[in-house]
């Protein structure tokens, strides 16, 4: 674990943002995620924000920059651990549908971490009576292929748990993919550079076309990010990806909520894009669980859906 170099202007900025980890909120946004079939929503992503007051004292803005900083001066893991309380205590609060899912980003250099202890998470949402199966770990480094015994050992972890896992950026290099046969996760999250663009692109059209076959003789979900265009989530919806983010579905909220009018403008979208002639494609069969294009079912993913299924 880095020791904080307090002399220097980064030491004295990551000195403060810990103290404030120990005592103030971080808040999350919930970026919504659709079944791109129905205009339904599957669930959100939740991504980290950056206090006002921190930033005005000079912190970086972007979460990103955050997450490097906390890296270097060795708090990494307290600033997953505070945006992870911030948005259980939210999801808690909030009146949502039981069959909503929770994706964490989850940086996998905390395994590093002395100080890391597998069932945190699972004691957070114990404390707020929320189901471990409701809540996906994303993982969204390829340094999680440094050490593939101890992330496979933390993955079988949290899949024991209920837990689900998904693989951000696929597509975006070969140790992506390397990444995607090695830990064989139930849900596949697609780089959006391959997304953006993908309507005049034929080469990305065959990448993704690739990538959307792979997933369904596999039995993996495919979930596509950076959705921005009518004419890219067209193309999407003609090669049958079943799942979607991005700003043209819905922008980042502050919580995980959608107004009937969002939800609305969503299947809007879907239905509007069918050309005439051409027959919108069913979400296909996930981890063996028939998918209903109109309804989003309580456990969709992996194996805790496989245990549910065959003990019921």
């Amino acid at each position: 674990m880095a020791v904080p170099d307090v002399t220097s202007s980064t030491g004295k900025l990551g000195l403060m943002v810990a103290s404030w980890l120990e005592s103030k909120w971080f808040p999350v946004a919930f970026q919504p995620i659709f079944n791109l079939a129905s205009g339904r929503p599957l669930g959100f992503e939740v991504l980290g924000r950056i206090p006002d007051d921190l930033v005005a004292k000079g912190v970086p803005s972007s979460p990103a920059d955050l997450v490097e900083l906390a890296h270097r001066e060795g708090w990494l893991l307290q600033l997953e651990h505070a945006w992870r309380r911030s948005a259980i205590a939210i999801i808690g609060a909030c009146a949502v549908d039981r069959r909503t899912l929770f994706f964490f980003n989850v940086d996998s250099r905390i395994l590093d971490d002395p100080r890391f202890r597998p069932g945190t998470t699972h004691a957070l949402l114990t404390e707020r009576g929320l189901p471990a199966h409701r809540f996906v770990f994303e993982l969204t480094e390829t340094r999680a292929l440094h050490d593939l015994p101890k992330v496979r050992a933390v993955l079988e972890h949290y899949g024991n748990q209920g837990f689900h896992i998904a693989l951000d950026d696929v597509g975006s290099g070969f140790a992506s993919l390397q990444a995607l046969v090695n830990l064989r996760p139930g849900i596949v999250k697609l780089d959006q550079d391959i997304v953006r663009g993908v309507s005049v692109d034929s080469f990305r059209r065959a990448l993704l076309e690739a990538i959307t076959g792979f997933c369904r003789k596999s039995r993996r979900a495919l979930i596509a990010e950076g959705i921005e265009t009518p004419d890219d989530l067209h193309v999407l919806l003609e090669l049958g990806v079943p799942f979607g983010q991005g700003y043209l579905l819905g922008k980042p909220v502050a919580l995980p909520r959608l107004e009937d009018r969002l939800l609305l403008e969503a299947d809007r979208c879907s239905t509007a894009l069918e050309r005439p002639g051409t027959r919108l494609p069913p979400c296909f069969d996930c981890q063996g669980i028939a998918w209903n294009p109109s309804v989003v079912p309580a456990v969709p993913f992996g194996t805790h859906a496989r245990r549910t299924r065959t003990a019921a």
